[in-house]
């Protein structure tokens, strides 16, 4: 389990009684790029929101860098170096954009490298450091979910959990996002890509799972699964 920055296995979550997530199993290994991919509804958010620390699962294993974290809370899982970008970016809408950002550099982890990941964040998102001092309710669509990957970054992590990043954005941005994770992958980070958008995350991803139901139907190299005929079927319209 050690040779894999994160590995779920047996997991399976409820909301009063209603199986979310069904014994599921699999494994992200250190420095790739790791979709999760299937239709709303399927899983993803329960599964993102479980590793995090946010739900208990009912039962399974989580495994962080050959550590079991199982059952922790969001504010250890953090402070291990797990990050998060959450679907529908939950920033702070009445926080400027530098408030938010020192926020997401208040841990521990990160206390001795606040500068430098600020710096990191400006050099990855120039706009950000124009709007410094606005709103964070009043940026675009598109700056706001620039910001919360720079808030996310701000913590100093080694994998990053990205949920539904594309939602809502224009075809332009969304490529620019996606080229944004892109590069975090090479810088060293360890990424895994929760998207509706199947078509998109194979073409990016070097292995993927896909989620049903709860269920996992098919996990392998992203390239395989972009040829499978039932994915082609489904989700990409071929």
């Amino acid at each position: 389990m050690s040779e894999a920055h994160l590995d779920v296995r047996d997991l399976e979550v409820s909301y009063g009684g209603v199986r979310a997530l069904n014994g599921i199993s699999f494994s992200v290994p250190h420095n790739s790029l790791t979709a999760i991919v299937g239709a709303n509804g399927a899983g993803k958010t329960t599964l993102v929101r479980t590793v995090a620390g946010m739900i208990r699962p009912v039962r399974g294993r989580i495994v962080f860098e050959g550590t079991d974290i199982t059952g922790q809370d969001s504010s250890e899982t953090c402070e291990l170096g797990i990050g998060q970008v959450a679907e529908g970016r939950q920033i702070f809408p009445n926080l400027t954009v530098a408030e938010n950002l020192r926020l997401g550099g208040a841990l521990r982890r990160s206390s001795g490298s606040y500068g430098a990941n600020r710096r990191r964040v400006f050099e990855m998102f120039p706009r950000l450091e124009e709007r410094l001092k606005q709103k964070a309710g009043t940026l675009s669509g598109g700056e706001q979910q620039m910001l919360a990957i720079g808030r996310c970054l701000m913590s100093s992590p080694s994998f990053i959990m990205f949920d539904e990043p594309s939602l809502g954005l224009s075809p332009l941005m969304v490529e620019f996002i996606f080229a944004t994770i892109l590069e975090l992958k090479k810088s060293g980070v360890t990424i895994l890509l929760i998207e509706q958008n199947v078509a998109e995350s194979l073409a990016l991803a070097e292995f993927a799972t896909v989620l049903e139901n709860g269920e996992i139907a098919l996990s392998g190299p992203a390239a395989e699964i972009a040829d499978d005929d039932r994915v082609r079927k489904a989700y990409l319209g071929l």
